[in-house]
């Protein structure tokens, strides 16, 4: 059990004591650090805690790693919406607290300022719970062959698809058959749906999976002396070494060459940034006159015509491919705008919320209401509004 599992978990023993009980000692922290007292004092109030434990089981991140660094960015956005709670956060992190007690200091820090905005997370969920029913995104694709006139539905329960001397599901549990008649070596499509994601491994033994609404093009055989493919949408590339013959990834607003390397690439039609990051190996972006040469850690960002180099967090780019969503200080337009894809939606956010930061981790299985928990939280004034497959995001 990590760190913060640790912490919920002397929070819910101390749910269950008796009264006058407690598990810690509280003369000896307040004799300490006198400052914490009101946030001590917070243990009395069961009713809440009971609320924020409820809450924090419906929010559970992933990792250890992943927890803390939403649990920092949780405390940085509290330092900016009350004063009061800033002046006790700026005291709480030059404490020279160890083991437990820091975790503890962290935590009650989080409810705290969870209870002094007002939240109540279990009118929330009732509030929301007409949402359950936006079911998540699954196994979804469909696969056009130049030359066949009909596309061929892939079936959800593969994960993917392998192009060998035959076209069959990955488990090999059977063939895609094709008209007899098409070229030898025909361009293909591949594409999801909005609310789908595939695999598939490329003739040359790469291996591709495709985010939502996405689109690869690629020939059935590549040649001998270069790999190219087209991408509109979002792919994670695990790309076969064949030396002598680089492996291209072309897009609307640049193009990638590697030789043998694991990259993400984002790159939507109706996004105004598009992102080449990097996992391992190395990467030639180029833009027109432009080339840039990435390494490990670092991503190129194409934005209204002009490319730069950044250094960009792992987890958050990969979350989708490991089946999260990671929003660290996204704003609200850019996380509605992932959602709708997912859960194949349309959802229309009031102006005034399009820049508000979201901070939160959530599973892509889960139902679209575990996803407004995460929101509410981060400011319970918003509201929701469901039309069918439109849902509105309102103050």
């Amino acid at each position: 059990m990590n760190k913060i599992d640790n912490i919920v978990s002397l929070i819910r023993k101390h749910l269950s004591m008796k009264k006058g009980e407690t598990l810690i000692d509280r003369s000896e922290v307040l004799t300490q650090h006198p400052d914490l007292e009101k946030i001590v004092d917070r243990l009395d109030d069961r009713q809440k805690l009971l609320a924020e434990y409820a809450t924090y089981h419906r929010i559970r991140m992933g990792s250890q790693d992943r927890q803390q660094q939403m649990l920092q960015d949780i405390l940085t956005r509290a330092r900016r919406e009350d004063d009061r709670y800033r002046r006790r956060v700026r005291r709480l992190t030059v404490l020279k607290v160890s083991g437990v007690a820091a975790s503890i200091c962290i935590c009650l820090g989080m409810l705290y300022w969870q209870m002094g905005m007002h939240v109540d997370p279990i009118d929330n969920r009732h509030a929301i719970s007409e949402f359950a029913e936006i079911k998540p995104g699954h196994n979804s694709a469909n696969l056009k062959i130049q030359g066949m006139q009909r596309s061929i539905e892939l079936k959800s329960s593969e994960a993917g698809i392998v192009i060998d001397q035959h076209i069959q599901y990955a488990d090999g549990g059977g063939l895609i058959q094709v008209d007899e008649k098409i070229a030898a070596n025909p361009i293909m499509e591949l594409t999801t749906p909005k609310g789908g994601e595939y695999q598939i491994t490329l003739s040359d033994g790469t291996q591709v999976t495709l985010n939502a609404d996405s689109k690869l093009i690629y020939p059935r055989s590549f040649r001998a002396d270069q790999r190219v493919v087209e991408l509109t949408g979002e792919a994670y590339f695990e790309v076969a070494k064949r030396k002598g013959a680089p492996f291209i990834v072309k897009t609307l607003q640049q193009d990638v060459q590697v030789l043998g390397t694991h990259f993400n690439v984002n790159a939507y039609a109706d996004e105004a940034r598009s992102y080449v990051s990097l996992i391992e190996g190395s990467v030639k972006v180029s833009k027109a006159n432009l080339t840039k040469l990435l390494i490990p850690g670092q991503q190129t960002m194409v934005d209204k015509g002009n490319m730069s180099v950044q250094k960009m967090n792992v987890d958050e780019v990969l979350a989708w491919k490991r089946g999260e969503f990671m929003f660290n200080n996204e704003n609200m337009e850019s996380v509605m705008l992932k959602l709708s894809r997912w859960y194949n939606i349309e959802i229309i956010v009031s102006p005034d919320l399009k820049e508000l930061s979201i901070w939160g981790s959530v599973s892509r299985y889960d139902s679209f209401d575990k996803v407004l928990d995460i929101i509410k939280i981060i400011n319970d004034k918003i509201k929701f509004r469901k039309e069918g497959r439109r849902v509105y995001i309102m103050k």
